[in-house]
């Protein structure tokens, strides 16, 4: 058994990119890896204005969520958060409204 201390020493978005479905704690819940992206696609298919409302939202999209979709897609050896990252890459290129303030992070793909 691991400590959490150690468990949590690697990067966020390094546990991704390796396949790791450890979840991550919110209050006394432990959300699955591909649970999460596809929570946050459904968020962004039925709300993308969501997003856009707040800076701290947009932010967190543009700085987090592109950055470990690219490392996702780079080197991730999980099938489920495979596919849940290209579905989640897909709703953000079909939304205009998203699409366009993030081209400088969506050019990679």
């Amino acid at each position: 058994a691991s400590s959490l201390s150690s468990r949590y020493a690697v990067d966020a978005g390094e546990r991704m990119r390796t396949g790791s479905r450890e979840g991550y704690w919110l209050a006394q819940v432990k959300f699955p890896r591909p649970l999460c992206l596809e929570l946050l696609g459904t968020c962004l298919a039925a709300n993308p204005a969501l997003f856009l409302g707040g800076p701290a939202c947009f932010a967190l999209l543009r700085q987090g969520v592109c950055a470990v979709l690219l490392k996702n897609l780079r080197g991730c050896f999980d099938f489920a958060i495979l596919i849940r990252s290209i579905h989640l890459l897909q709703r953000l290129f079909s939304c205009p409204a998203l699409a366009a303030p993030l081209m400088p992070e969506l050019q990679v793909f």
